[in-house]
């Protein structure tokens, strides 16, 4: 075979496999940009004091209210409650 179709082919190869390389890595810091964005969710939630239930509750009515089904949410004083605040002392473990 020519030498240049040769070689070009193997650059062919060198390239696929250098692009199937950056596509693992591509998923992988994807699949950790989520774990992260995942994790923040997570301590913003344990930050505040909130059952799994009421937050479940804010969720749907917030996605009714994006999409228009729903009035805006009644912020009463009865159904609001205030984060605790968190001092140095708290943070100190």
């Amino acid at each position: 075979m020519n030498p240049k179709i040769e070689k070009i082919t193997r650059e062919i190869d060198n390239l696929q496999s250098r692009i199937a390389n950056d596509q693992e890595r591509l998923k992988d810091l994807r699949r950790q940009r989520v774990d992260l964005e995942n994790t923040e969710i997570i301590v913003l939630f344990r930050s505040v004091d909130v059952a799994p239930a009421e937050l479940a509750a804010f969720i749907e009515k917030y996605k009714q209210q994006s999409t228009g089904a729903l009035a805006p949410i009644n912020n009463t004083a009865e159904s609001y409650r205030p984060a605790p605040v968190i001092t140095e002392e708290d943070t100190d473990e």
